[in-house]
This record gives structure tokens, C-alpha cells and sequence, in this order.
């Protein structure tokens, strides 16, 4: 059984998540340090064995260092060479939003189907019906493409199917989802280009890595339907912005959701705040309550299985490297 000699930690903990943090490594010195302090931060790993934080730290004295959770979503940030090939284990916290996440991708989906900005002007104006509505839809029984089965991918899927959607995805792996009617598998020799045709609703929630990159551009745009919505809640970068701006300018797509973008803040000349069928939301979603709480959850199995030897939860991958900057 493997053990921690010491775990320092940046994270704003509440006594209450403290108190489980060191019952779960009862041998280990933990150490709290202010996420502001990077200089006893960087001081503090320098003989760690476990460093749970936020930022990104100076790592390269920590020479005791087994593993370092990265309390982030997402690791694109720190997935380049340097930290994949650093000789210790490193994790993150992707699933501790997913049911959230998937409530935004409902909220940009039934806005669209609903066409909620004709019903507010409407409602303004005191006038009986709006623009477009013998033409609205319901998300029953119409087709969702989810990209990217990971947590927020599986949780999307959960809640479509319990609207009665038919649920497409596509993945790098062949592991199935109960919700999901039909899986596109990268592993099989299956594109991303074969379920794009078939999607009302596609929804981009993978991870940005060198393969994602720009992964939904303009050849892949040209195979949706006209009447299609694009809905992205993962990274800015894994779609191509222009292509996707231009194709919503055309009337070659009906609609768009963003909640991330290639370039962030959004540039305030950027064109995207005045495409009509675009919803733009700023790279936020009200979180799931005890959001810390349930980083937590994560770091605390992962302890379990480093004590255990056995693989981590969320842990960075030679795959998942991204230079694409």
C-alpha cells in the first residue's frame, strides 16, 4: 500500500471538506496554503508527494512529487510535454459540473426550439403570437448528436433520452451508454462526418486535444441540415468559429448555443454578439451546489487509489496533448 508523506493544497477547503481530506490520508502532513501565495506554494511542493491546486505551479523541484490534481474541468491548459512526460501522475476534476453543464445544453436547445427572443418581443409588444411559430418544434423525437462521451457527454444523453430524443454520439472509444441509440466510434474507423447528417442538435463537449482541434469546420458544417442548432459547452477551440459564424450568417445552419470560444473574453468587436441565431453565454454555468465539495469527491477516490495502486480518475494521457495554441 503506497502511502503520503505529505499533500499540500491550494484549494479554498471549508473545515468540513478539510476534515475528510485528512481522514481519507489519516499518514499524511496536509498543508493549506492561500491560493494566493504562489511562492509557498511553489515552496511547499518542493517535498511533496501529493499536491491538490489551482493554478499552474513551478513543479520543476518537486522532486517526491507522485501526483498532482489540477482542480479543472478540462487539461488542455497543461497538456504539452513538459507535464505529461514529468514523471508523475496528473488529474482533474471533469464530471464535478456535468449535470449542470447538460441543464445549459437543455437551456440553449429549448430557447432555440421555442425561438424564446421572437416570444419576449412579442410579450413586449402585447401582441398574440410571433414570428415563426407554425414553424417551431419540439425536441421530441428529434435527433441529438452528442461529441465527446465523458462525463458531461453521458449526463447530456441522460436527459435527452428522458425527452424522448433519439441520442447519437460520437467518441473516440466503443464504450457504450445505456441513453445513447447509436455510437460512432473513432476506434472502429467511424467519422465524426458520418453522424452529422442525421443530427437536429449537435452538441461539442469533448476534450480539446490535438485531434479535436478545429474538429468541426467548415467540410463538416456543409453536411448538417439547414434547419440544425450547434450547441457547444466544451472547449472554444475544438470548433471553427468563422466557419461556424459564416455558416450562420448564410442561413446555412438555424441556429448556434455558445458557452466557449476560440478567443475568451470574446473580443467586444467580435462578430458573434450581433449573429441573430446565436445565443452567447460567457464561459459560465450556475454550478451544481458544493461545487468544491464535489472536486472533492474526486480527489478523494483518487487518494484511495493511490493508496491502492490502481489507475486514477481523470488522469492526463499522452492523447490527450495539446499544442494547437
Amino acid at each position: 500500500m503506497k502511502s503520503i508523506e505529505k499533500l499540500v493544497t491550494n484549494l479554498p477547503f471549508e473545515p468540513r471538506h478539510g476534515a475528510l481530506l485528512e481522514q481519507a490520508a489519516p499518514e499524511a502532513k496536509v498543508v493549506y496554503v492561500d491560493p494566493r501565495d504562489a511562492g509557498r506554494l511553489a515552496e511547499e511542493i518542493k517535498d511533496a508527494t501529493v499536491a491538490v491546486i489551482l493554478g499552474k505551479p513551478d513543479v520543476s523541484a518537486a522532486k517526491k512529487l507522485q501526483w498532482m490534481h489540477w482542480d479543472a474541468a478540462g487539461l488542455d491548459a497543461i497538456a504539452q510535454d513538459d507535464y505529461i512526460n514529468a514523471g508523475f501522475a496528473i488529474t482533474g476534476s471533469a464530471g464535478r459540473s456535468a449535470p449542470a453543464l447538460a441543464e445549459h445544453v437543455l437551456y440553449f436547445m429549448l430557447n432555440h426550439a421555442y425561438r424564446q427572443r421572437a416570444v419576449l418581443a412579442a410579450q413586449d409588444a402585447h401582441r398574440w403570437g410571433y414570428e415563426g411559430q407554425q414553424e417551431t418544434k419540439a425536441l421530441f423525437s428529434q435527433t441529438i448528436g452528442i461529441v465527446g462521451m465523458g462525463h458531461t457527454g453521458r449526463a447530456i444523453a441522460k436527459r435527452a433520452k428522458a425527452l424522448e430524443m433519439t441520442v447519437l454520439a460520437y467518441s473516440r472509444s466503443a464504450a457504450g451508454d445505456e441513453h445513447v441509440d447509436r455510437l460512432y466510434a473513432a476506434c472502429r474507423g467511424e467519422k465524426l462526418e458520418d453522424m452529422l447528417p442525421a443530427c437536429d442538435y449537435l452538441v461539442m463537449c469533448c476534450a480539446l486535444t490535438d485531434q479535436t482541434y478545429h474538429m468541426l469546420g467548415r467540410e463538416q458544417l456543409a453536411l448538417m441540415k439547414p434547419t440544425a442548432m450547434v450547441v457547444n459547452v466544451g472547449r472554444g477551440k475544438t470548433v471553427d468559429e468563422a466557419a461556424l459564424l459564416e455558416a450562420l450568417r448564410d442561413g446555412r445552419l438555424a441556429g448556434a448555443g455558445l458557452d466557449t470560444f476560440e478567443t475568451e473574453p470574446l473580443p467586444a468587436d467580435s462578430p458573434a454578439w450581433d449573429t441573430q441565431n446565436l445565443m452567447v453565454t460567457p464561459h459560465f454555468t450556475p454550478p451544481c451546489p458544493d461545487k468544491l465539495g464535489r472536486s472533492l469527491d474526486i480527489v478523494l477516490e483518487n487518494i484511495r487509489r493511490f493508496h491502492c495502486g490502481e489507475p486514477l480518475l481523470n488522469q492526463l494521457k499522452p492523447e490527450d496533448r495539446f499544442t494547437a495554441r
